[in-house]
C-alpha cells in the first residue's frame, strides 16, 4: 500500500507539473520586459592610487604561506 501511495505521488506531482508549465506559458510581446540598450557606453578606469591596498592592525602580519580557499564546516 505504502509503494502504491508513492507511485500515485509520484505521477501527480509529475503530471501537475506538466499542467502548471502548460498554464504558464512564455509570452515574447509581455509588456512588462524591458528595452534592450543597444547603445555603446565607454567605461573609464579609475586611476591607482598610492595609498595600500590593506591596512593591518597594530599587532598582525602578513605571511607568504597560501590563502585558504576553503575551510572544513561542522
Amino acid at each position: 500500500m505504502l509503494k502504491l501511495t508513492a507511485i500515485a505521488t509520484v505521477l501527480n506531482v509529475f503530471f501537475f507539473g506538466f499542467g502548471y508549465a502548460r498554464a504558464n506559458v512564455k509570452d515574447a510581446a509581455a509588456p512588462l520586459q524591458p528595452q534592450v540598450v543597444t547603445s555603446t557606453v565607454t567605461r573609464t578606469t579609475p586611476a591607482p592610487t598610492s595609498a595600500p591596498a590593506l591596512n593591518l592592525r597594530r599587532g598582525v602580519r602578513t605571511t607568504s604561506i597560501t590563502p585558504l580557499t576553503s575551510t572544513r564546516g561542522s
